[in-house]
């Protein structure tokens, strides 16, 4: 396997860790009859695991305000801003991966 070929599987494969992780993090659901004071902490200790994850891959910068809604962060040389959430940051940087390592 040649260099660029390593290079592009393990980017893809952040990509696919990064979407796992993503997935961790709750999502409201009405129907379930959770109260949303108690969704809302869930999801936010989700967020809060997801970016101590995030934090400890090398390369990795990471800045968030307390809500982890304002998120920029980079990794391996790609940078995705989001100004909804950590999650939608992660899924971002996996879209943008993804479509780097296919050119």
């Amino acid at each position: 396997m040649t260099v660029a070929a390593e290079n592009k599987a393990s980017a893809l494969a952040v990509a696919a860790l990064l979407e796992r992780w993503a997935d961790e993090v709750p999502h409201w659901d009405p129907s379930a009859g959770e109260r949303w004071d108690a969704f809302a902490d869930r999801r936010y200790l989700a967020e809060k695991a997801l970016k101590e994850r995030l934090r400890r891959l090398p390369t990795c910068v990471l800045r968030t305000d307390d809500c982890c809604t304002e998120v920029d962060f980079t990794l391996a040389g790609v940078r995705v801003r989001s100004r909804v959430c950590l999650e939608d940051g992660c899924r971002a940087w996996a879209a943008k991966m993804r479509r780097q390592a296919a050119q």
